[in-house]
């Protein structure tokens, strides 16, 4: 596995896929998840004639460059051989909204290893005394990055709401993120320390699905969720927003699907949720905790049965195998090259397209570093604020409780005849012969 942007400059790494498909005799060059790659696969067809061009597409976003990955693979459909898509409604998008040429598209599910994810041969022991994790209460695993995609503070808000009818209800949340502290906070706010278990980033995610009862997944945009795959090959129930393709894994029998009420473009960073959409979530939660407890061996096995029934490793290397045993026959590599023929004319304008790619790309560093700096100035200063606004409540605390012993102090006999004594000294023609007096007898006696 090579990593170029660790060990080579960028106008070299054209050069470096060249010497690895020579030197290794590469049958297939795929691409995923690489915008720069896609600007690449033309001029690789082309000199490489032999060679099968293929990509891979999980989700799309709109939020990230006007439709993300899948906009940029129906771009370059007519390059591609094949696009390997990992869900239906991925699939659907593809071709209806990117011009994907549907012949060239193959539905693949990126599947899960029952063997690894079995619940008889995990121990999560260690794990649940490490973060106190009670056997003894139903759990709610939250296993995501806690970014804005994911909508983690709408979680919490489902968690005060399921633990006002289930109170002994915890939710745990693994992964870490950009929001991490600031969950944590807003969990101590709401008072939920004891219902909302952080573990952060852990090696090892097995342990915490064996340990759980239901699978929570709210967020704003999903392709089909590998968690999803992972919590049902478990046993769990998956509660999950109704967006993306987890629809052909979430149903009646398996979960709940929750309508996402939050747009995509508007309500990307947002911190608050539809009412209506919590309290949905929050009766899905509790209508499967009891569910759970009524039947709780069919419940899990009909999870089970979901992904048996082709969303395996096992069905996804059948079906790769299948796929890539047609794109190195005889007949395909002979359609390649004379295919090629017809790419060597315009191969000048895939490298003006290179080249446009890399200068595009360069700008894109300089402005994320801008962008960075400034996201990195915006939370010195949020920072700060939170630290003025948390010195201003501790000074008005303490103003306050000055206010209060004066109070006490002012009640007292004491000071009442301190006063008196005051306003009779000052305020009165034998208090100010008295008080001249005092003086006199003070001066003789330091005079003697």
């Amino acid at each position: 596995m090579f990593e170029l942007p660790r060990f080579l400059s960028k106008e070299d790494w054209v050069s470096f896929i060249y010497y690895y498909i020579r030197s290794r005799q590469a049958d297939i060059v795929c691409n995923i998840s690489s915008y720069w790659g896609y600007y690449v696969l033309p001029l690789i067809r082309t000199d490489f004639p032999k060679v099968a061009v293929i990509d891979c597409v999980h989700a799309e976003g709109n939020y990230w460059r006007n439709g993300g990955y899948p906009r940029v693979s129906g771009k370059f459909s007519s390059v591609l051989e094949r696009t390997f898509v990992t869900n239906d409604y991925t699939r659907n998008i593809l071709v209806k909204k990117y011009g994907a040429v549907p012949d060239k598209t193959r539905l693949i599910y990126t599947g899960v290893d029952e063997d690894n994810f079995c619940a008889e041969r995990i121990s999560c022991e260690q794990e649940r005394e490490k973060y106190r994790i009670s056997a003894q209460r139903p759990t709610v695993l939250y296993l995501c990055r806690l970014c804005p995609e994911k909508r983690p503070f709408l979680m919490l808000e489902i968690a005060g709401k399921v633990k006002e009818r289930i109170h002994n209800i915890q939710f745990l949340v693994v992964g870490t993120g950009e929001y991490l502290e600031d969950l944590k906070r807003q969990a101590e706010k709401l008072g939920l320390q004891e219902t909302v278990i952080f573990t952060g980033r852990v090696e090892d995610t097995k342990p915490f699905y064996k340990m759980s009862d239901l699978f929570l997944l709210c967020s704003l945009k999903e392709g089909l969720s590998v968690t999803t795959f992972e919590s049902m090959i478990m046993g769990l129930p998956v509660i999950s927003a109704d967006v993306g393709s987890q629809y052909e894994l979430v149903d009646d029998q398996t979960g709940s699907l929750i309508t996402c009420r939050a747009d995509e473009q508007k309500d990307f960073y947002s911190r608050e949720s539809a009412p209506k959409e919590v309290q949905e979530y929050a009766d899905a939660v509790c209508g499967w905790v009891e569910k759970l407890r009524r039947n709780e061996q069919q419940v899990r096995q009909k999870c089970r049965n979901k992904i048996k029934r082709g969303f395996t490793l096992k069905d996804l290397i059948h079906t790769l195998d299948r796929e890539f045993m047609e794109l190195i026959s005889d007949e395909a590599v002979l359609q390649r090259v004379i295919a090629a023929k017809e790419l060597i004319l315009h191969r000048a304008v895939f490298e003006e397209l290179m080249m446009l790619c890399n200068s595009y790309g360069s700008k894109e560093v300089t402005l994320n570093e801008l962008w960075t700096g400034n996201a990195f100035q915006y939370e010195q200063f949020r920072k700060s604020k939170e630290a003025l606004q948390q010195e201003c409540s501790r000074l008005t605390e303490e103003r306050n409780r000055m206010d209060l012993e004066l109070r006490t102090i002012y009640s007292l006999r004491t000071w009442r005849m301190i006063t008196k004594y005051h306003d009779f000294m000052e305020n009165t023609k034998a208090g100010h012969l008295l008080s001249r007096l005092r003086k006199a007898v003070t001066s003789k006696r330091k005079n003697e």
